[in-house]
C-alpha cells in the first residue's frame, strides 16, 4: 500500500491547493539546536513532513561509524520534542556542499523537499561561502526559513509575533503563513500577530492599508495592521524595526537574495537588521509558492 501510494505521488502534478510543507532541517548536534526542532514542529503542524539532518564535517571513512553509532541517540533527543520528525546523521567533507547536496537529493519523486530550515549564520566562519550557499538554495527554489535565535530571550512568552513586509521580494504570503501556523500551536495560542509596513508618504499609507486589509480578510488570519510613515520618524529601517519590535517574542522578516558580488557584505547587512531584535525568523519564499489559498484552512 505504501509503495502504491508513493508511486501515485510522483505522478501527481504540483498544485497550490495541495501544497504541504516538506522540510529538511539542518541543525547539527540536536541538544544544542532544540529551538530548530520546536520551530519545525510549529511550522509543519501535522500537515507535512520534516527531516532533521545532523551533518558531521569530516572524512567519511573516519566518521561513518560514529554517524551510525550516534543516530539512535540523536533520534531520541528529537522525538522527545517532535515525535513525528524523521532524523538522519550523515558525514560530509564540506558542510556547505553537504547542505546543498542533501537539499537537492533528499526525498522521493513526488515527495521532494520544498522548504529548508536552519539557523541564520550571523557568526559563520566564511560569510562569503555562506552567502553562496544561500544563493544555491534559492536556485533550487526551496522556501528558506533561517532562525536567528536569542539564547537569553528564546521564544519569550510566546504572546506576540511581528511581521515586517517590504513588498519587493514576494515573501508576504509565506511570512503570514508562518505566523499563522505558529500561532495555531497550543504553545502560541495566545499570540497576537502584528503586520508592519513602512511607507514614505500618505498616499502609500492609504494604499498599503487597503492592501493589508484585503490580504488579512482573504486569509482569515486574525492580525493587526500597522502602517508606519518612515518620513515622520527620521529613522533608518533597521532602527525603526528595532524600536517597533523590541518586545516581540518572534519577529518575521523577509529575506532578499544575496547579489553575486556581495558575499560577506550581505551577511553583515542582514546582521544589522536583526542584531537589536530578539528571536528573528528570516523568510524567503520559492517562486512556486502560492500561500493565500493553500494552507489557510481549518483541516
Amino acid at each position: 500500500m505504501v509503495q502504491k501510494g508513493l508511486t501515485q505521488l510522483q505522478l501527481r502534478e504540483d498544485d497550490s491547493k495541495n501544497w504541504r510543507p516538506n522540510a529538511v532541517v539542518f541543525a547539527g548536534e540536536p541538544t544544542e539546536r532544540q529551538h530548530l526542532v520546536h520551530l519545525s514542529k510549529w511550522f509543519i503542524h501535522n500537515r507535512g513532513i520534516a527531516t532533521y539532518f545532523y551533518l558531521i564535517e569530516g572524512d567519511i571513512v573516519l566518521e561513518a561509524r560514529r554517524a551510525t553509532r550516534i543516530t539512535p541517540a540523536t533520534r531520541q533527543v528529537i522525538h522527545r520534542i517532535y515525535p513525528q520528525m524523521f532524523a538522519q546523521v550523515a558525514v560530509t567533507e564540506d558542510i556547505y556542499e553537504g547542505i546543498i547536496s542533501t537539499a537537492q537529493a533528499h526525498g522521493l519523486s513526488g515527495m521532494k523537499p520544498n522548504t529548508v530550515i536552519m539557523g541564520w549564520g550571523r557568526d559563520c566562519d566564511d560569510p562569503v561561502r555562506y552567502a553562496h550557499m544561500i544563493q544555491n538554495l534559492i536556485a533550487l527554489d526551496h522556501n528558506l526559513l533561517l532562525l536567528k535565535y536569542d539564547e537569553k530571550h528564546q521564544f519569550g512568552k510566546r504572546q506576540r509575533i511581528d511581521i515586517w513586509w517590504g513588498g519587493l521580494e514576494h515573501n508576504s504570503e509565506l511570512m503570514l503563513l508562518c505566523a499563522w501556523l505558529i500561532s495555531t500551536d497550543d504553545e502560541w495560542r495566545r499570540a497576537k500577530i502584528r503586520i508592519h509596513v513602512a511607507v514614505n508618504n500618505a498616499v502609500q499609507q492609504q494604499t498599503a492599508a487597503a492592501s493589508l486589509a484585503r490580504i488579512i480578510s482573504d486569509s482569515r488570519v486574525q492580525a493587526e495592521a500597522n502602517i508606519l510613515l518612515q518620513s515622520e520618524t527620521d529613522l533608518p529601517i533597521s532602527k525603526l524595526i528595532a524600536q517597533t519590535s523590541e518586545d516581540s517574542d518572534l519577529t518575521i522578516l523577509g529575506l532578499r537574495a544575496p547579489g553575486d558580488m556581495e558575499g560577506g557584505a550581505w551577511v553583515a547587512h542582514v546582521n544589522t537588521l536583526v542584531e537589536s531584535l530578539k528571536t528573528v525568523l528570516l523568510v524567503r519564499a520559492s517562486s512556486r509558492f502560492e500561500g493565500a489559498d493553500v494552507l489557510f484552512d481549518e483541516e
